[in-house]
């Protein structure tokens, strides 16, 4: 049984059970789900260990994302890094480790965490590099 991913209506579904020996022999079962009820995700916040506003030429930083959901949404993101940069050098883990390269050119990192449940939420976080 598939319940429609429209989170704006109530989904109502008839289940029917028929004998195998007696087609004329059934039983009906109506369930419905309260739109409130359907998974979702209402968003994504992206923050750094020790609530960090920076990070340095070859460091790391633990980054972390808080997903509000309803129901049993997935809590999980991808990351990623973005620094307007072909070629920065910055990488981010499936864990959200973030690392800065030894030599550094630009001015700030944007990190980017994206809900695997529904790819339209995503969190953000822009670090400045330190000097």
């Amino acid at each position: 049984v598939t319940i429609p991913s429209d989170d704006s209506t109530d989904a109502t579904i008839t289940i029917r059970a028929t004998s195998v020996y007696d087609t004329t022999a059934y039983a009906d079962c109506t369930i419905t789900v309260a739109s409130s009820t359907l998974p979702s995700i209402t968003s994504v916040t992206v923050s750094a260990a020790g609530s960090a506003t920076e990070i340095a030429a070859s460091a790391t930083l633990q980054m972390s994302a808080t997903v509000v959901k309803t129901g049993n949404a997935s809590e999980g993101v991808t990351w990623s890094v973005d620094t307007g940069a072909a070629t920065d050098g910055f990488t981010i883990s499936a864990t959200g480790l973030l690392t800065a390269p030894a030599s550094v050119t630009v001015e700030s990192v944007t990190v980017t965490a994206t809900s695997i449940f529904d790819t339209s939420k995503k969190g953000t976080k822009t670090l400045t590099i330190a000097s």
